[in-house]
């Protein structure tokens, strides 16, 4: 696109959105930004219920979750004032770190629990546990609506696809022994969140309660990170002054106090803003760049008047459109069959009682 027009090359607050303007037209654009704001506020609400029910769980239920969730959301404020990725990229740094040193202290706890834990049993496969597993790893692939803001932010952006390369590469090899490990260390006994089985082994107490840490860290990171799209272009729509001010301050505490008041409403029905996060994240990830790139390369060809683009590159690009919407439909498909087998999912929140039962979810 940056070829093509040349002031794309300077800095941009919605480069994805337009992207899609370019590609497709301008319609595109603002079904961009709709599916940017509804996934990244959505994904947010899940990341803050869970931050709060992890303080809980690690705390034996000392803290309530309620209580937590305003203390989370008051901690995480000032962070949000940052203005783009290159501004706080230390959370950036804290988030992958966090991330690696979890993996790896997981594995070694799955290691020596292994042993005591024994023969397990192993659920019968079926569409519906296929459809959820694809659903989740859809579901951590979710950052796909952010990397146009990072790459747009960076100083050398040619260098992004090196740097997503190594990270995906280094996340991969270890995510896929865990997930292997996991399942077979513990098979039908495998918990939501892998550190309650570790804290049933009383010699892995103390590396669970420090995972648990790990996971809150990256847990509020990774909120920070995601939101920061959508107040860039909320920003930029309002015409607000791109330094530091109190318009900044308090637009970007709004939000993250809307996403607060959803989540503290309505606590227990996470798993619908997930399905919500997971379908349009299967868009931002890999229909809209598929379509965007097939889209930008033949205005170009017409331009330039050479074709470059292949058969081959459009069965990746169909690949691709394919994978984003089977991983959409099969988060519609467990999300909504989960929440239609729980009941009173709307009975309980914070605002009636402080004392909310997340074990409901598990």
């Amino acid at each position: 696109m940056q070829d093509i027009w040349p002031k794309y090359k300077e800095r941009n607050m919605i480069p994805y959105p337009e992207i899609g303007f370019r590609a497709v037209g301008n319609w595109m654009r603002y079904l961009v930004i709709t599916s940017q704001i509804v996934s990244q506020l959505s994904l947010a609400i899940g990341y803050l219920v869970n931050i709060a029910r992890h303080i809980e769980y690690s705390s034996a239920g000392k803290l309530k979750f309620c209580d937590m969730m305003i203390l989370s959301t008051f901690f995480m404020i000032p962070f949000t004032w940052f203005r783009s990725p290159k501004n706080f990229w230390f959370l950036a740094v804290i988030d992958v770190v966090c991330n690696l040193l979890y993996m790896v202290l997981v594995l070694f706890g799955i290691f020596v629990d292994k042993q005591t834990v024994g023969p397990v049993k192993y659920p019968q496969s079926s569409f519906s546990t296929f459809a959820l597993s694809f659903g989740s790893l859809m579901f951590a692939y979710s950052g796909g609506g952010v990397y146009p803001t990072i790459q747009n932010d960076m100083k050398d952006s040619k260098l992004f696809l090196q740097s997503l390369f190594t990270g995906f590469l280094v996340i991969y090899s270890i995510y896929v022994p865990l997930a292997i490990l996991g399942y077979a260390a513990y098979g039908e006994l495998t918990k939501q969140d892998i550190t309650i089985n570790l804290l049933q082994n009383s010699n892995l107490r103390g590396t669970a309660r420090f995972l648990q840490f790990l996971s809150l860290t990256q847990l509020a990171t990774t909120t920070v990170i995601y939101l920061n799209p959508t107040f860039q272009i909320l920003e930029y729509y309002l015409y607000f002054p791109k330094r530091f001010g109190y318009q900044r301050c308090l637009l970007r505490s709004g939000v993250l106090l809307a996403v607060f008041f959803i989540a503290f409403a309505t606590p227990l029905v996470i798993e619908l803003s997930q399905v919500l996060a997971i379908i349009f994240v299967g868009l931002l990830t890999c229909v809209y760049p598929a379509v965007f790139y097939a889209c930008l390369v033949r205005k170009r060809t017409t331009l330039s008047g050479i074709r470059k683009i292949n058969l081959k590159s459009y069965a990746f690009l169909s690949g691709m459109i394919l994978l984003g919407l089977l991983g959409s439909i099969s988060a519609f498909y467990t999300s909504g069959y989960s929440i239609s087998q729980k009941k009173n999912l709307f009975s309980m929140n914070c605002f009636s009682t402080s004392n909310v039962n997340m074990s409901y979810l598990d």
